[in-house]
């Protein structure tokens, strides 16, 4: 009899080891998920698109004479935001790493610009035309799709907006 107790305990015992184990290999593998970067910058810096910050991503491309008007307007305002706000472009061409940043030193490219000659994720599709300008809310989603060439006045005034929309949504909802 006290045999089959001690076997029971050992049972019992190893069933809640083995359920511990699996518990923390899950939460390891959610806890790593989670810390993944989305996408990368020709820098290797992480780009999460659920982050505190506002995000404007503009694709771009060295035949698109619009998208090349847009840059120095970009470099403006990446220059004059504050640190919430994150401006990232994206060759709509893609290319090898090396011929993206020759790219971005050819066009006086200030901002970040996504790899895109690594595995990365995006918040919406890869727009049909350019230029395309999208402002993701810090939820990563995408809060607005702009067609079009944009100025930096413009870009200003609806971040402006949005954030507005999004603070006095979170305010109704604490009421």
């Amino acid at each position: 009899m006290t045999e089959n107790k001690n076997s029971v305990k050992k049972t019992v015992f190893l069933f809640v080891v083995a359920f511990l184990c699996l518990l923390a290999m899950t939460a390891g593998i959610v806890v790593n998920h989670s810390m993944q970067a989305d996408a990368k910058t020709l820098t290797g810096e992480p780009i999460r698109w659920q982050s505190e910050n506002w995000k404007v991503v503009n694709f771009f491309a060295p035949w698109c004479a619009p998208c090349l008007r847009e840059i120095p307007a970009l470099n403006r305002l990446y220059r004059s935001l504050e640190n919430d706000v994150q401006i990232i472009g994206v060759s709509y061409d893609g290319g090898s790493q090396q011929a993206l940043q020759q790219l971005v030193n050819d066009l006086n490219v200030e901002f970040d610009v996504l790899n895109t000659s690594d595995d990365f994720t995006l918040p919406m599709a890869f727009p049909g035309y350019l230029p395309a300008t999208y402002l993701i809310s810090p939820s990563g989603e995408v809060a607005q799709t702009l067609y079009g060439e944009q100025t930096e006045t413009a870009l200003r005034e609806r971040l402006n907006h949005l954030r507005q929309e999004v603070e006095g949504a979170h305010s109704a909802d604490e009421h």
